[in-house]
């Protein structure tokens, strides 16, 4: 069974919840556009733009439902991490940072680590140690 399989919750209200959680830590712009198959949640904090896409199936009202409950969970889970944990806003939302091009962190990270480029996990120095 799935999350929130059986969710009889609409997707405005799950929008309105997953907005006022990042309000909660600092958002001052929250934004939904939705593209036939594709929602963009965005928002801002500080001089930092955040975006997750949730991808839909027009077709499957109940899966899109279910997707947006699945939204709320990860926001609600990095929110309490900020709060509860005292992880950096930064640091708990970086995967879902815009960068200038456009593409958000997970894309251009995941992209180098499909083709094998990413950087080492430990940095290195090719000094030898004193």
């Amino acid at each position: 069974m799935s999350y929130a399989e059986r969710t009889k919750v609409p997707i405005e209200r799950s929008i309105a919840e997953a907005t006022k959680l990042v309000e909660r830590v600092g958002a001052q712009s929250v934004g939904v556009v939705r593209d036939w198959d594709t929602y963009v949640f965005a928002f801002k904090i500080g001089a930092r733009s955040y975006r997750y896409d949730i991808v839909v199936d027009p077709d499957d009202p109940a899966e899109s439902r279910r997707r947006w409950r699945v939204l709320v969970l990860q926001v609600k889970t990095r929110v309490t991490l900020i709060e509860e944990a005292g992880e950096p806003i930064e640091a708990a939302f970086m995967p879902f940072q815009v960068l200038p091009d456009g593409r958000t962190v997970h894309d251009h990270i995941g992209a180098q680590l499909a083709e094998g480029r990413a950087p080492p996990m430990i940095p290195y120095s090719t000094e030898s140690p004193a």
